[in-house]
């Protein structure tokens, strides 16, 4: 059963290490979808694709096979996102 996003965020909070947390809870993260997040994101906060790249660094050309599914964004680069 999948944890809720609450309990998640519980864990993450109280954790020591961030790659236990990662490694206990490998089962919960799906980034497959990730592009589909984004794009919603960036739409509900009328955000436009140009000014996301250049305020989290990430080049555009990456940032937009990110959101066509593409490319599948390493860690960091989501962070950044």
């Amino acid at each position: 059963m999948a944890k809720k996003t609450d309990e998640l965020d519980f864990e993450l909070q109280n954790t020591n290490s961030l790659d236990a947390f990662i490694q206990n809870n490998e089962a919960e993260f799906d980034d497959s979808r990730f592009y589909k997040l984004l794009n919603r994101l960036i739409t509900e906060n009328g955000g436009s694709k140009s000014g996301i790249a250049a305020e989290s660094g990430v080049s555009e050309p990456y940032l937009y096979n990110i959101i066509n599914a593409q490319k599948r964004p390493a860690r960091d680069t989501v962070v950044k996102l």
